[in-house]
């Protein structure tokens, strides 16, 4: 995956990349369901949460009803 700079076309090398870049692809890779919420402050990032969602099959209805 390429990132680039806005001011350049050149994409950056994984030395460069942001300190958030890394977990919040690995965020990202280990959600089946639910949301990230990224948290910023002075036009940086400063917290990533992930709220995950278990899902269950729904229950058969009884026969007969």
């Amino acid at each position: 995956m390429a990132i680039t700079k806005l001011d350049q076309s050149e994409p950056l090398s994984a030395p460069e990349w942001p300190t958030w870049l890394d977990p919040l692809l690995n965020a990202i890779k280990q959600l089946r369901f639910g949301s990230l919420e990224i948290t910023v402050h002075d036009g940086r990032i400063v917290q990533i949460e992930r709220k995950e969602k278990l899902r269950f099959g729904t229950p058969a209805a009884p026969k007969g009803r």
